[in-house]
């Protein structure tokens, strides 16, 4: 179990894809390059208690840092069947975007990549429920905070993260599939520093998934799904 201080607060958008500063925001077709050097990067995000989902693919051209791709015809990318539109931005570049209903969030969901040499890459995932359990409505702040969470089996890159909102003190603590005890400890230094008695926070779990069908360039699939926020009052 790990506790660490972040002076960049986590966005709580849905789903918003994080870009390195390094990455390139410029734009290409995919038929301008060989077809085994698009790198695809998917991205899935929901919020408990939304409607809907936010599902975000790109491609790059030779590694997650490479030019932008719009996916030249008859190239695409489709989401249970249906064709993603692509839109792009001054800081991302090209990307494709869909917010599908979480109504079903135990389905399982395909992504097929459709190269511009018509070769098809399929990838499943499903929207594994991800929530906190026994929440404590009240804390002893001379006491470490123990909050426990289900599922209780991470992938080895797979982590969840607690962080306070608006706080007299920013922290993050994070378990991964590494930590012996499943369950996330907020330390007594954190709370002693917090200056009112209401302690507001929300949890992140990040997944990861390896695609199933991949160029040889590679690619990933990521999950992002965060918590209703709750309040602990501390005494």
């Amino acid at each position: 179990m790990k506790s660490s201080y972040s002076f960049i607060s986590l966005l709580c958008a849905p789903l918003i894809l994080t870009i390195a500063a390094c990455s390139s925001n410029e734009i290409g077709e995919s038929k301008d390059v060989a077809p085994e050097t698009v790198y695809q990067q998917y991205s899935v995000g929901f919020k408990e208690g939304d409607k809907n989902a936010t599902v975000y693919a790109q491609f790059r051209f030779a590694g997650d840092d490479g030019t932008t791709l719009v996916l030249t015809k008859p190239g695409n990318i489709q989401l249970d069947g249906v064709e993603i539109p692509v839109d792009s931005s001054e800081f991302e570049g090209a990307f494709y975007k869909k917010f599908p209903s979480v109504d079903n969030l135990q389905d399982e969901h395909i992504l097929i990549f459709t190269g511009f040499d018509q070769r098809k890459y399929e990838n499943r995932f499903s929207l594994n429920i991800f929530k906190l359990a026994n929440l404590p409505e009240t804390a002893d702040r001379t006491q470490p905070i123990a909050i426990q969470f289900e599922p209780l089996q991470l992938g080895p890159n797979d982590r969840i993260e607690l962080h306070p909102i608006d706080s007299d003190s920013s922290f993050t603590v994070s378990y991964t599939a590494a930590d012996s005890v499943p369950l996330l400890c907020i330390p007594v230094a954190e709370l002693k520093r917090q200056k009112g008695n209401q302690l507001k926070m929300e949890a992140t779990f990040y997944r990861h998934i390896p695609l199933q069908q991949a160029t040889t360039e590679g690619g990933k699939l990521e999950i992002e799904y965060v918590s209703k926020p709750f309040t602990i009052t501390l005494q």
